[in-house]
């Protein structure tokens, strides 16, 4: 687990099932990995499609959703980089999808997919916000990952 990271479940029973993760608002890091302006390391999430035996399961629908928001609303530019991954049962990645946005103060990436039944997804999500002279402000990073049973 990534330090100062807060996680968090849910779900609806027998319909779905969350896992979430949240940063603390931080600085960043200036220019690290190549990015443009603060970097704000992010968090990862990961959930199975269990197997059911009380009912036919046929698949999971995969549903993604990792917003970037600053501390101070003052007009910063933000982006957030967010990647599915699907894994097979034995744990190999077997493809992944990646969504950006790019806006003032706040942005939301959203992505969808399916996996089956043994099988997992992750999320993972960094962000950046824009550096400026005598900088105080902070950002912080949210994934959120959902199956849906189907």
């Amino acid at each position: 687990m990534t330090p100062n990271v807060t996680y968090s479940h849910g779900g609806t029973l027998g319909g779905s099932t969350t896992l979430s993760c949240k940063t603390q608002f931080k600085r960043g890091v200036l220019n690290q990995y190549g990015a443009w302006g603060y970097y704000i390391d992010g968090c990862t999430v990961r959930l199975d499609c269990a197997v059911r035996t009380t009912y036919a399961l046929s698949y999971c629908i995969v549903n993604s959703e990792t917003p970037i928001d600053t501390q101070v609303h003052r007009g910063d530019r933000v982006t957030m980089n967010a990647r599915i991954r699907r894994f097979t049962s034995a744990g190999q990645n077997y493809a992944w999808s990646d969504r950006s946005c790019d806006a003032l103060d706040s942005c939301t990436t959203t992505d969808s997919t399916y996996v089956w039944p043994g099988e997992s997804a992750s999320v993972q999500c960094n962000g950046v916000r824009e550096a400026r002279p005598f900088d105080g402000n902070a950002a912080q990073d949210f994934c959120r990952v959902e199956l849906k049973y189907r």
